[in-house]
């Protein structure tokens, strides 16, 4: 089965769209100091995180064919979900963001990129949705460019 002909359903496109809208506007009111920054940053952190995922989750689970390849889906989605949480953390400046900044970068260098580059180098093909990689893309250098804006050693 081609999962490249799948297409993702229209409450997963809502969703990834309203958790990248409020993400944005949150990080720019807190960049400005404008009141309710917080909360668009909440919103959008958890409309990704407790709705995006586990739904991406179960719509992408039905296009899985190997044990494999399920296993990997989850694996994928949990790294996801500790990516978003810890980068919101970060940009909250809550207790803990520091542990979770630590395991965000270990989890990065000694998995994701090992693993991306295995499927780029190797593989040569990749069964996710094109569309919502680029969302997924966006969502996280949301995060990243407004974490290293408000921390006091990204300041530029």
């Amino acid at each position: 089965m081609n999962t490249e002909e799948i297409r993702p359903s229209k409450i997963l496109n809502v969703l990834i769209w309203l958790a990248i809208i409020a993400t944005l506007i949150g990080e720019f009111f807190k960049i400005q100091h404008w009141p309710y920054a917080s909360l668009f940053i909440l919103i959008g952190t958890f409309v990704f995180a407790f709705f995006y995922i586990p739904l991406f989750t179960i719509e992408s689970w039905k296009t899985k064919e190997t044990k494999k390849s399920k296993i990997t889906l989850i694996i994928q989605s949990v790294i996801l979900l500790i990516f978003a949480v810890g980068f919101s953390f970060k940009i909250m400046r809550w207790p803990g963001a520091g542990i979770f900044y630590f395991s965000n970068n270990f989890i990065l260098l000694f998995i994701v990129t090992p693993f991306a580059l295995y499927h780029l180098a190797i593989a040569r093909k990749i069964s996710i949705h094109k569309t919502h990689n680029i969302l997924l893309v966006i969502y996280f250098l949301c995060h990243c460019f407004g974490s290293l804006m408000n921390s006091s050693s990204g300041r530029i």
